[in-house]
């Protein structure tokens, strides 16, 4: 997104409906749109909601309550929107809108993707069919050996009705060194090894001529699910909660009236939960500049400080997905040659 844009997000929020579809380069005169739109901001709290009577079960004063009304279950979120004030009534608006809006006044979340990867982002993903991906042979989370080799694993390719949900997965079967199980192999002990929204590797269960066991306990390899497209899969993702907050900049002026000026930028307080841990990543700071030239420079509007609480509300009680960028998370690969070059990448530190 360009200056240019990010401007114009900044400045709808302060036009209204229509000035917000124009900088989207929609039409303001549809209405259909126009519901869909980014609303700028709610009506002026009232002093004496009392003396008006009891008021809709929907009506608002500001975005926090209709967030606490939808939590309550006063005030339905269909889905896919976001429950807004507007007007003094709580009003469903377009989740992919808003926080295409979100992403126009805090940069810093266009790390973060709205909607979780699944396996059928692939177009290779057919259920009831199987699929050969290639992993480095220490794929397990072993010390990668030098001239390490890629290894193929047949997948076959599921989609699990369970009690809520249908769940797409790909289950393949390996011996103690992680490679593919052989088949028409009789005995032994081999491993299940389960990829959906987590890559799961069951303990391995044995059979001989006269005894076999069950699976035992299950660990997760790698992390979330992070990407699934026409090359393969990526186990490098986390879950996260985000709050916004005004992170201070302040421009003091000596010798000026005022002495200094004071402004927001959008700041992030992010709770990340990765596979098996969750944690804080709170990195508060207050920016700070002298004017050192004996000038006066005006201080500069400070358009981001409304906008916080409709932030907050947008992103309120929502889970976000991110990509750490790992370079050792669990790859598997569609072709063996971007498998080789993978592993040939990690053994040269690149």
């Amino acid at each position: 997104m360009t200056t240019s844009q990010k401007n114009q997000g900044v400045d709808a929020a302060r036009l209204g409906v229509a000035g917000l579809l124009l900088a989207f380069g929609c039409h303001a005169g549809r209405v259909e749109q126009a519901r869909n739109a980014v609303p700028v901001r709610g009506p002026e709290p009232s002093t004496n909601l009392a003396d008006a009577g009891s008021p809709p079960s929907d009506s608002c004063v500001d975005d926090a309550q209709c967030t606490a009304l939808e939590k309550s279950g006063l005030v339905p979120e269909p889905e896919g929107k976001v429950v807004l004030c507007e007007a003094g009534r709580c009003e469903p608006y377009d989740e992919a809108v808003l926080w295409e809006w979100a992403q126009g006044i805090s940069a810093d979340l266009r790390e973060f993707t709205l909607k979780p990867p699944k396996l059928s982002d692939a177009s290779w993903f057919r259920p009831g069919s199987r699929v050969s991906l290639y992993v480095p042979e220490n794929w397990q989370g072993n010390e990668l050996k030098r001239r390490a080799r890629c290894i193929a694993l047949q997948f076959s390719e599921e989609v699990v009705d369970s009690v809520e949900e249908q769940r797409e997965r790909l289950v393949a079967f390996v011996d103690d060194a992680g490679k593919q199980w052989p088949a028409g192999r009789r005995y032994g002990c081999l491993s299940q090894l389960e990829l959906r929204e987590t890559a799961v590797l069951y303990d391995p269960s044995c059979v001989t001529p006269t005894s076999s066991s069950g699976y035992g306990s299950a660990r997760y390899v790698g992390q979330f699910l992070s990407r699934a497209d026409d090359t393969g899969l990526v186990y490098d993702g986390a879950m996260a909660e985000i709050t916004p907050y005004c992170s201070p900049v302040t421009l003091r002026r000596p010798g000026c009236d005022p002495l200094e000026c004071h402004s927001c930028r959008i700041g992030l307080d992010v709770t990340l939960h990765v596979v098996g841990i969750g944690g804080r990543s709170n990195h508060r700071r207050e920016l700070v500049r002298t004017v050192s030239d004996g000038t006066c420079p005006p201080c500069l509007p400070d358009p981001l400080r409304p906008l916080i609480p409709r932030l907050e509300a947008v992103l309120d009680g929502r889970t976000f997905y991110l990509e750490h960028g790992v370079p050792e998370a669990l790859r598997l690969f569609r072709k063996k040659a971007d498998c080789d070059a993978h592993v040939l990448a990690l053994e040269s530190g690149n």
